[in-house]
């Protein structure tokens, strides 16, 4: 179990072309920046462990309220549910998940999430994590039914982490993604 809060600031608020006056909660704020603070809740519950084996769900929650453009505080809602197999420095993890999100209030978005990441452990100072996630999107204002941005995205990633004791680690790696989305 994990909890984490800060501050943050977000200058990236723009999210349609411009020009745009939207039904809900006012006018578009264009390309304004708010500080906000965000609240992440981390669980995992690990029913499963045999061997070489694991099985288990893991839940993500972020919450980002803005202390300026309230009508962009966002919510976030994740559940993954995967299985672990490990083979010496190898693991393979297979998962699928879903994505709940909530802009104003209003559902934001809705995205299934399937995915394998392989993992390599060359020695207790340093892992390769090579990962593929297939997401099915849906984007849908309620009260812009104009602005529907759904469809598929394939993402293909390499990760290379560096541990400095329990404490601490620098990961460094990239993201390849294809978007295939229709709508605005």
């Amino acid at each position: 179990l994990g909890f984490y809060t800060g501050i943050e600031y977000d200058d990236n608020f723009k999210i349609l072309p411009g020009q745009v006056t939207l039904p809900y909660f006012g006018p578009y704020p264009g390309g304004k920046g708010s500080w906000r603070v965000p609240i992440v809740l981390e669980a995992n519950y690990r029913p499963f462990r045999q061997d070489n084996w694991e099985a288990g769900l893991d839940y993500f929650f972020y919450s980002g309220n803005n202390f300026t453009i309230d009508n962009f505080n966002f919510l976030d809602n994740r559940a993954d549910i995967y299985l672990k197999y490990t083979n010496g420095p190898f693991v393979v993890r297979p998962w699928y998940g879903v994505d709940v999100a909530l802009k104003a209030l209003e559902r934001y978005s809705f995205i299934n999430n399937a995915g394998l990441a392989l993992s390599w452990q060359w020695n207790s100072l340093t892992n390769t994590d090579l990962v593929y996630r297939f997401q099915n999107r849906s984007f849908r204002y309620p009260t812009a039914q104009s602005y529907n941005r759904s469809g598929f995205v394939n993402e293909v990633g390499i990760f290379q982490t560096f541990h400095f004791g329990n404490q601490a680690a620098w990961r460094v790696g990239g993201i390849f993604a294809r978007e295939l989305t229709q709508g605005v």
